[in-house]
């Protein structure tokens, strides 16, 4: 069996002059049998605020569709974890107010009744969706920020995993030492980093692997089969995903390098399916 762990359906907001990444179920699935692929984790593209909603809800029409190949994550901007019509987002000195006491003492009750939450409960609860799906940089948001720590507490009480975008050092929201720091301050979380950049990822990442357990890496844009081993190596092979990034990504260049690198059929399975199917609960 093979899962892709990682890709993307429906609208997306603009990227690149000339290229487009408005993705169909239809064409996932096409994709997917070209390619040997028995089930993908689906999340919205890159909308950004509220309209997730609305790309949420495509997720799961197209999972209605083909309920036995594609499983959904539900997407959400973390900003709007308090609710953006409130008069502190419009006045600099009272949003500072606001920060510092999610930090010592988060209002619980409002930020329960914020879009972010109800979204994510909704799309865990009513769709069955099976995890959280943040990006810092499309969403500019810190995940390490403690303004944020009651997402993180509910992916635990409910029971599902996160993915988080993980990009190169140079980025500012996206540094793999923010994950790192979050896998440390919740160890109940799993918590699976996106892409495979750069052998800086590992590095990072794996720094206390005998302590942190609760981080897996997906290897999407990788670059370099060498880097693939060495995640392996570092984090054992029960903690490494196939992942494609798609529209973003072609899963048979993965397959591909990851055919090459002749790993044995345990390994191989592992990578390709059961540690997916390890985050997902099955």
């Amino acid at each position: 069996m093979i899962i892709d762990f990682h890709t993307h359906l429906g609208i997306s907001m603009p990227w690149v002059k000339g290229e487009e990444y408005c993705t169909t179920g239809d064409e996932l699935i096409e994709v997917m049998d070209e390619n040997n692929i028995d089930k993908a984790v689906c999340c919205s593209n890159p909308v950004v605020g509220e309209r997730y909603s609305i790309a949420n809800d495509y997720i799961a029409n197209e999972i209605k569709k083909y309920p036995d190949r594609l499983f959904g994550f539900c997407r959400i901007d973390p900003r709007l974890i308090l609710d953006p019509q409130l008069k502190e987002y419009r006045d600099p000195p009272l949003w500072k107010k606001v920060m510092k006491k999610s930090e010592e003492n988060p209002d619980i009750e409002r930020i329960g009744s914020s879009w972010v939450f109800k979204e994510i409960n909704r799309c865990i609860k009513k769709f069955n969706f099976k995890g959280i799906k943040l990006h810092p940089v499309v969403e500019a948001f810190a995940p390490d920020n403690p303004i944020f720590e009651l997402i993180f507490q509910l992916a635990i009480n409910l029971g599902v995993p996160v993915q988080i975008h993980c990009d190169r050092v140079c980025n500012f929201t996206g540094n793999p030492r923010r994950i790192l720091e979050l896998a440390k301050n919740f160890p109940d979380l799993k918590i699976c980093a996106i892409h495979l950049y750069a052998e800086d990822t590992i590095k990072i990442l794996s720094q206390e692997k005998e302590k942190i357990k609760n981080i897996y890496i997906e290897i999407s844009e990788v670059a370099k089969g060498r880097l693939i081993k060495k995640a392996i190596k570092e984090f054992g092979d029960d903690r490494v995903i196939f992942g494609s990034d798609y529209p973003f990504g072609d899963p048979n260049i993965i397959l591909a390098i990851l055919k090459e690198l002749k790993l044995d059929d345990e390994t191989l399975e592992k990578i390709l399916s059961k540690n997916a199917l390890s985050l997902l609960g099955k």
